[in-house]
């Protein structure tokens, strides 16, 4: 009997799609009702294919072994899905072979309808990367990262149904020789991460406590399957081991060479990396090794103070560039400035209103911190009380550099004053601000940067607080919250 293993693609319209009724056929045996809908213990025999899918992949003597086991784990599950419902759950016998029995209760049984089967080593379906530990399998050989993420799925036609299976009223058995083949929908990737040392071409291990994984475009990424719908899920992927550790594994979803990915790493102490890379692609049901050699993003700088700041803004790709501008509370960089364009804007353009952040001395939500929802990791926006203690000549001195290491940017050189901490400093580059009336950019010969609380001054509370730098002053002042300005993030110590 032909078997259909579908395509990613069809897969997923599979899955939702109701197919012509199953005919009477000359072919199918035993006393399958023509239309059953009552609870059914559903038996098969099941496979994990010939074709090298990703599990088995494990460690022997810190080497991979490219020999694959796909032999299945007790503990697997198997959703059993129907027009985008799942109408049972599957359990897999241990088996020391590819091949094994699934056996599960199933309710609502349509034999007229395609049924998917979907392996999932959660039952809920949850793609957790808590607790890598660096190794596909640690010394009790559990926790290996293809039992606890790869997909696996198999899609049988309507046309199949009453040919796999005979029923006898409350029973559904596959019938003899019958095998249903799940194919992986994931690549095992592992990414071995490395950061620049001394000068020149040297590279030294990255030790990792977080690894985000997106579309450098968008800032999302296919991440994983729904098993109840087939639907892709989208979003930036977190990956967190359980130490810090140079190898992270993800399973990927395949990508077909048009994606254009970003790695965003956190070490220890805060410092943010980053790597870029087009036109990836992941095959599925393969494995990858990685090797990253990841650049320096920004850098937490102790100066000191209560808490360590950042050496760049958002956005930016050095300490000379500005970066992105923001409007007050925007988590989205802006190409233009508007009323319209602001967060919570409610006005007519004319009379401003807001349905957040209405009160004096408001200050922005995690939510809406660009810093929070940019960076991630423990880096959010300087409080008010932040910058004034940076700004305070007691704590470091601030002085205004026209051509900062020769590099033709003006900007705001701030050094600690305070013992032991006399060699670090930061550098604010000039960067002006988008003025929302104009719409232009302009005062580019000023450094201008966001603090995170309202002052409910302007017309209706239409005015948020800022520091901006120039050459000869500095300070706190208040401009309307639809303007764009920089942000330079800060994180605990």
């Amino acid at each position: 009997m032909k078997k259909n293993i579908l395509t990613m693609a069809a897969l997923l319209m599979a899955s939702a799609a109701v197919f012509t009724a199953c005919s009477s056929d000359d072919n199918v045996t035993g006393e399958q009702p023509a239309n059953p809908t009552g609870k059914y213990t559903m038996t098969i025999n099941a496979s994990k294919g010939d074709d090298a899918t990703t599990r088995g992949l494990y460690f022997a003597d810190g080497e991979v072994r490219k020999n694959l086991s796909v032999n299945w784990n007790g503990k697997e599950k198997v959703r059993v899905v129907q027009d985008g419902k799942v109408i049972g759950t599957l359990s897999a016998a241990m088996s020391s072979d590819e091949s094994t029995t699934l056996t599960g209760t199933v309710t609502g049984f349509v034999s007229n309808h395609d049924i998917g089967f979907y392996l999932l080593a959660d039952e809920d379906g949850k793609m957790d990367y808590t607790g890598q530990k660096g190794v596909l399998l640690d010394e009790n050989d559990t926790g290996n990262i293809e039992e606890n993420y790869d997909f696996a799925s198999y899609v049988l036609t309507a046309n199949e149904c009453m040919q796999v299976f005979t029923t006898d009223g409350s029973n559904l058995v596959a019938k003899d020789g019958t095998i249903i083949a799940f194919e992986s929908q994931q690549a095992i990737v592992k990414f071995k991460l490395q950061k620049p040392t001394g000068t020149g071409t040297e590279w030294g291990d990255l030790f990792a406590t977080k690894l985000i994984v997106s579309d450098k475009n968008t800032g999302k990424l296919v991440q994983s399957i729904d098993a109840k719908s087939g639907t892709k899920t989208y979003g930036h992927v977190a990956l967190t081991p359980t130490n810090s550790t140079s190898y992270i594994y993800y399973a990927a979803l395949n990508l077909d060479g048009t994606s254009d990915i970003m790695l965003q790493a956190f070490d220890s102490n805060g410092n943010l990396y980053t790597y870029e890379k087009s036109n990836v692609t992941f095959t599925k049901g393969s494995y990858y090794i990685v090797n990253v050699k990841m650049t320096v993003l920004t850098e937490a700088v102790d100066l000191g103070l209560s808490v360590k700041w950042a050496t760049m803004n958002i956005g930016a790709t050095s300490v000379t560039d500005p970066g992105k501008y923001f409007a007050w509370g925007a988590t989205k960089p802006g190409t233009t400035f508007t009323w319209s364009n602001t967060p919570y804007y409610t006005g007519d353009g004319t009379t401003h209103s807001w349905s957040k952040y209405t009160t004096n001395e408001s200050t922005l939500d995690a939510t809406d911190d660009a810093a929070v929802q940019n960076w991630g990791g423990n880096w959010r926006m300087p409080t008010y009380t932040e910058w004034t203690e940076l700004l305070n000549v007691d704590n470091c001195t601030c002085t205004w550099v026209a051509n900062y290491n020769e590099s033709g940017i003006s900007g705001a050189l701030i050094t600690s004053k305070k013992s032991g901490y006399t060699d670090k400093s930061i550098f604010l580059p000039a960067s002006g601000y988008y003025d929302v009336t104009t719409g232009a950019l302009t005062s580019s010969d000023k450094a201008y940067c966001w603090i995170p609380l309202l002052y409910y001054g302007g017309e209706n509370g239409s005015n948020a607080l800022y520091v901006d730098f120039a050459s000869g002053s500095y300070g706190v002042q208040n401009k309307e919250r639809a303007d764009g300005m920089p942000i330079r993030p800060v994180m605990p110590k």
